[in-house]
């Protein structure tokens, strides 16, 4: 059997990155061995920036998110310390939103009919011109192109041997899932010493995470109209794949790069390799490879947002009394600071180009409604509100592009992935 893609894993990330080349007229094929989606969710969290990256996915029907776009740090006894409010007006989408994955799973296995292949990788053979995939069930695919959405333990990454050097947290933690009436719509790390912990809402319940502080049991309190689905203890780590490109076969997501989720970040980051990638993959088919631009691009950001994530697991877990009341005290300073309060330690993209309300001729979209899929597109300043987008000629309602445009002399290029060139 040929392929032009072959995507290993049907994860968020390798479903997200096979319906974008399906809908790119890519022949891909998806090589899964589970037939049902795991049915209670991993990640809870997405950000502007990848919400709106999703909603750029022809067909998926639009994540719905539950939660208000904020963080607490509170004290065991619920005490504000200080918090962040995520604004993602520039992105059309909330801040910070809580889905439900096995959703969002479903949904991609939906678009993704008749192209999943239930079997599994047993190994990867390049050659000058291919890849030829050896399968479980005695089975061969043959691919152009291969790329690793397998996670962690990436039989892909393992195949070509590439390290995947990094650190492990020293201490396990325990998530707690129940479902049941809401009880809360904000996010808090709950920065108490005796008992480290992350509370957050999620769709049709709440999820808790706490940090094993020794041999004794340890769990949540459950509020009265709340059931538990699961509990399950997790060790959580910080690693980076030593290259994201082996000849015709790469890496994304997990299977490239792991992160402890004290960021929310885990899944985006992911969510961002594939944005990164899947147009890339469509240039190279055509004969343009881009694709050593790909890890280059990536692995900075992925950098910066391990250090996010391990910086905040350092403040929440944080075991000292005395060490404590100082970054109590530091928290409590740094929240009165607007670069703070705004979210300031979360990496942005500033490439990406604003989502604005254009109006053309009384109908209102975002820009992203406007532009092509899969292509560049050349944005220009035409009038003192007006912008030409391609042949499309609008008007800002928001004026984030237009400042931006004035920026630029009046003229900017944008890559399919809304980011500026």
């Amino acid at each position: 059997m040929r392929t032009e893609v072959a995507v290993v894993g049907l994860g968020p990330v390798g479903g997200v990155l096979a319906s974008l080349l399906a809908a790119a007229g890519v022949d891909v094929t998806v090589v899964e061995p589970t037939t049902d989606v795991f049915p209670v969710p991993r990640a809870v969290a997405l950000d502007d920036e990848v919400l709106r990256f999703l909603a750029s996915v022809p067909a998926l029907p639009p994540v719905q998110t539950v939660g208000r776009p904020r963080a607490e740090l509170v004290t065991g006894g619920g005490r504000l310390i200080a918090a962040m409010d995520f604004d993602g007006a520039r992105n059309g989408h909330p801040g910070l939103g809580f889905f439900h994955q096995p959703t969002l799973e479903s949904q991609l296995r939906s678009l993704l009919d008749g192209r999943v292949l239930a079997d599994a990788v047993v190994s990867i053979h390049q050659a000058a011109d291919d890849v030829e995939l050896r399968l479980a069930s005695g089975s061969t695919l043959t691919a152009r192109y291969v790329v690793g959405c397998d996670g962690a333990s990436s039989t892909v990454r393992g195949s070509q041997s590439v390290a995947f050097p990094g650190r492990t947290l020293p201490r396990p933690w325990l998530v707690v899932d129940a479902v049941g009436k809401p009880i809360a719509d904000t996010f808090r790390y709950v920065c108490d010493p005796a008992a480290p912990a992350v509370s957050m809402p999620v769709p049709g319940g709440h999820r808790w995470e706490t940090m094993r502080t020794g041999s004794r049991e340890y769990s949540p309190h459950v509020p009265v109209g709340l059931t538990v689905t699961r509990s399950v203890e997790y060790t959580f780590s910080a690693r980076t794949a030593e290259q994201w490109r082996v000849g015709r076969v790469l890496l994304a997501g997990d299977a490239a790069h792991v992160m402890p989720p004290f960021a929310g970040q885990g899944l985006g980051a992911g969510l961002r390799d594939v944005a990164a990638l899947w147009w890339r993959l469509v240039a190279a088919l055509q004969g343009v490879d881009e694709l050593d631009g790909y890890e280059s691009e990536r692995r900075p950001h992925v950098r910066a947002m391990t250090r996010t994530a391990l910086l905040a697991g350092a403040v929440v877990q944080t075991r000292s009394r005395p060490a404590a009341v100082a970054v109590r005290g530091a928290l409590k300073a740094a929240g009165l600071t607007p670069w703070f309060r705004r979210g300031g330690l979360r990496p942005r993209d500033r490439r990406l180009v604003p989502n604005v309300r254009v109006d053309v001729a009384g109908d209102v979209r975002r820009l992203d409604g406007w532009l092509p899929f899969g292509e560049y597109a050349d944005l220009r300043l035409t009038g003192s509100r007006q912008v030409a987008i391609g042949d499309v000629v609008g008007t800002d309602l928001d004026g984030w592009l237009l400042q931006l445009l004035r920026r630029r002399d009046g003229a900017v290029r944008v890559r399919p992935d809304r980011v500026l060139t």
